[in-house]
């Protein structure tokens, strides 16, 4: 178990975060930059889910089924109550085609795979289907999820064998995300807004914020 202890400040950044993205969709003018709301959540998701993990391997208490039965446990029960309703009111609003995608676009959301499935069916984050699909909020999820599925294993490793070598490594993940996201976005800018590869980076980002705060805890950790 974690001994982080629940910090009230976080899940109000975390809401200072996400009301942008709430008013720049909602379409008011005077806030342009609303969507930037999200790359602070991933930042602030890479510290939080950093710290977690540091402070268990440190005190031998790291589980990776625990882990991810928190993350579980979590967000599924809010996010299928939140696909049902949508799908519900979709299935009653809209016709044909639509409906399908509500369906399919509900599953994937569920399977942490929104992006994915928006990325193929929607396309362009700004075009006027990604604009109409149900559950475009969800591919940021989704990415999120992805993350909590690849960096435990990931962190873990580096803190098992070269513990010494944390902040490196992480800074090593993040520049080659960075890398991947200037090379994306002009090139292949619908992939880039919606892959984790291209996103790594600011959820590390955070993620070095709290290896630097627990500097002294990793560097003497040799589980």
């Amino acid at each position: 178990m974690s001994r982080i202890s629940y910090v009230p400040a976080i899940d109000g950044l975390r809401t200072l975060a996400i009301l942008p993205v709430v008013f720049f969709h909602l379409g008011f003018s005077w806030i342009p930059g609303g969507f930037a709301g999200v790359d602070v959540f991933f930042v602030i998701s890479g510290y939080l889910i950093t710290s977690i993990i540091l402070d268990e391997c440190h005190s031998g208490t790291f589980s990776f089924l625990n882990f991810w039965k928190r993350r579980i446990r979590r967000i599924l029960p809010a996010l299928i109550a939140m696909v049902i309703v949508t799908s519900v009111v979709g299935y009653c609003l809209r016709y044909g085609r639509d409906v399908q995608d509500i369906g399919l676009q509900g599953a994937a959301a569920i399977a942490s795979l929104a992006n994915v499935c928006l990325w193929i069916m929607a396309g362009d984050s700004w075009g006027s289907a990604a604009e109409n699909a149900s559950f475009l909020h969800t591919w940021s999820l989704s990415a999120e999820g992805q993350f909590y599925l690849f960096f435990p294993l990931f962190l873990f490793l580096v803190i098992r064998f070269i513990p010494q070598h944390i902040f490196k490594a992480v800074s090593a993940l993040a520049i080659c995300s960075l890398m991947l996201y200037v090379f994306g976005a002009d090139r292949y800018p619908v992939e880039t807004f919606y892959l984790l590869p291209a996103r790594i980076w600011e959820l590390a980002a955070g993620s070095l914020l709290a290896v630097g705060l627990n500097h002294s805890t990793w560097r003497t950790n040799r589980l």
